[in-house]
């Protein structure tokens, strides 16, 4: 989704008015004191052990696409150093496989 169409479902969503359905805070803290051990702990894992976790696989990822652009870079000045005819070799983003 666009950052707009982000923005307008956030202003739309904030303009509607809750449903007699929908639960309180006091509600939902009565709800969490009724909830057994072994939930609880399954939201603490999610929280201090999942949630980490998919942190870490999002900054390798963005890690490795820079370490891969760096890589191209080098490769290109290298290409154009020891070129013989003298002529730049530059990066190009291809579409769809081709330059």
């Amino acid at each position: 989704m666009t950052t707009l169409t982000v923005c307008l479902l956030l202003v739309a969503g904030s303009r509607i008015e809750l449903r007699p359905a929908a639960r309180t805070p006091a509600q939902l803290a009565a709800r969490i004191t009724a909830a057994s051990v072994r939930c609880r702990l399954g939201w603490l894992a999610a929280v201090f052990v999942a949630a980490p976790l998919y942190a870490l696989l999002v900054a390798s990822r963005g890690a490795l696409w820079l370490a891969l652009a760096a890589l191209a870079w080098t490769a290109c000045a290298l290409t154009t150093a020891l070129a013989m005819d003298g002529r730049a070799v530059r990066m190009v983003r291809t579409t769809g496989g081709r330059a």
